[in-house]
This record gives C-alpha cells, sequence and structure tokens, in this order.
C-alpha cells in the first residue's frame, strides 16, 4: 500500500501526498478482483467470484477500494501522518477511481472475451 501514495513537503515543510492511480487500480484488480470487459452489448464492470464474474456498477469500485482501505489500515506501511479520516478525505476530495482511468487500465491488463462466457444481465459465466 505505500506504493499507493507518494509523499512530499512543501516550502515551509508541511507534509503533503498524492494517490497514485495504477496502484489503486492494481489493488482494485489483483486483490479486489475486480476488472471489466467491452462486448457487443456495452461495457461492464465485474467482481470475479467461483463461476466466472458478476456485473456490478461502476461505483462499486471506489466502494470495495474504500472497504479495503479501513479493513487493512492498520497493517498498510503508512507515514505516521496519514491517519484514516486523513486517507479517506484524499479518496474522496480527489476521486482517483475514474471510469476513463477504469476502462484504459482494464483494456489494457485484462484478458477477458466474450466468446469464452454466457452473458446475463448479472453475471458473466464461463461456457
Amino acid at each position: 500500500m505505500d506504493q499507493v501514495i507518494i509523499q512530499t513537503y512543501n516550502r515551509r515543510g508541511k507534509f503533503k501526498f498524492e494517490l497514485l492511480q495504477l496502484e489503486i487500480f492494481k489493488i482494485l484488480m489483483y486483490e479486489l478482483k475486480l476488472c471489466s470487459i467491452r462486448t457487443k452489448k456495452g461495457e461492464f464492470f465485474l467482481e470475479e467470484d467461483l463461476t466466472g464474474y458478476r456485473i456490478v456498477p461502476f461505483y462499486y469500485l471506489k466502494e470495495r477500494f474504500i472497504w479495503y482501505i479501513k479493513k487493512n489500515f492498520s497493517s498498510l506501511n503508512l507515514p505516521k501522518e496519514i491517519t484514516l479520516e486523513i486517507l479517506l478525505n484524499k479518496i474522496y476530495s480527489t476521486k482517483p477511481i475514474t471510469k476513463s482511468y477504469a476502462r484504459n487500465f482494464f483494456e489494457h491488463n485484462v484478458q477477458l472475451s466474450e466468446e469464452d462466457y454466457i452473458i446475463s444481465d448479472i453475471s458473466l459465466k464461463f461456457k
């Protein structure tokens, strides 16, 4: 998790940090098993389950990331200046999880093909 932030100090020595979208999306994909697929029916955001993938709304990506932060905050290797409240405020104010970044990231990192799945309104099941 320490790769998710860049820490700096301003000219007056005040601590600042920025969130790195790439690292956040790596957590979404590798830790939380979230991805997306483009099909003839449209674009779907997905969460991996035992039988394939469950279709989830886009806002679910942010909700899952926030759940991950809350659940793992005490074990994250973050500077002491960053409290859970400060980190959550940064996530809410900077909106590091965007649809355009999600499209680009998953398009280049996920190898799902609609030919391998049966697509329903709520899920993608392996054929």
